[in-house]
């Protein structure tokens, strides 16, 4: 699908780090369009699998598109069966994409994120690769279905190591904050589209939090209840 975008927009991808193919990241996207859906294989492994809600598969040409590449549907699932098929996942070599933001910012900000994805990060020990997506937003905003003229730019920003965040109780919220930080950044350097006017790197004390499972936009989180220790780790899944 990131090809056939290519057909209609110029796509750019910067800052793409040297890094170790062999092994599994989780991904980590701001998202300001549906067209950020698909541009995963740009910067991530062919079998890479990305996390996404239910209303995207009911939509023509990307519904079919995203069956095909093997999406899962973050609401057809409990989050303790989507906490399995990700562990299951990663276990095998697959990385995973996910939206922390849980849906599309409909503002000049980033907007909070869900700490999901950094909690499987502590517990499996993948690291987190953040990418920094500017440009959709103007080309496919929110709530329309025209597509306007535009510029993708991608930042592939370097690994983020969940070993400095394993001591602390609520180490996956400042792993998270990190993340958002970094990516916030990234998004004031690239260039500026009427979605993306530099206002991104706007602060918040609460930007990361614990999401619920019934919170139905990710719900990318271990159970309460879970005994489980970190997956055992292959050499550099620290970074």
């Amino acid at each position: 699908m990131a090809w056939l975008l290519g057909l209609f927009f110029t796509i750019r991808v910067h800052e793409r780090p040297d890094f170790p193919q062999s092994l599994p990241r989780i991904f980590v996207f701001n998202h300001g369009s549906l067209l950020d859906l698909f541009l995963i294989t740009l910067v991530a492994p062919p079998d890479s699998v990305c996390l996404a809600r239910q209303w995207p598969f009911s939509v023509p040409l990307f519904g079919p598109v995203m069956r095909l590449g093997e999406y899962i549907n973050v609401e057809r699932q409990s989050g303790q069966e989507l906490l399995e098929r990700a562990r299951t996942l990663l276990h095998k070599g697959i990385s995973l994409g996910v939206f922390p933001e849980g849906t599309r910012t409909r503002t000049n900000t980033l907007g909070r994120f869900r700490s999901g994805a950094f909690k499987l990060s502590l517990e499996t020990g993948v690291s987190i690769r953040p990418v920094s997506i500017i440009g959709t937003c103007s080309i496919l905003p929110p709530g329309q279905w025209k597509l306007q003229r535009g510029e993708i730019h991608i930042s592939v920003l370097e690994d983020i190591s969940p070993v400095p965040y394993v001591v602390d109780m609520l180490g996956h919220l400042a792993m998270c904050r990190y993340t958002r930080k970094r990516m916030a950044i990234a998004g004031l350097s690239s260039p500026k589209t009427s979605c993306e006017n530099g206002a991104r790197n706007e602060s918040h004390s609460d930007s990361c939090y614990d999401a619920t499972d019934s919170d139905r936009h990710i719900r990318l989180l271990p159970h309460s209840g879970s005994t489980q220790h970190p997956l055992k780790q292959h050499p550099g899944h620290t970074g």
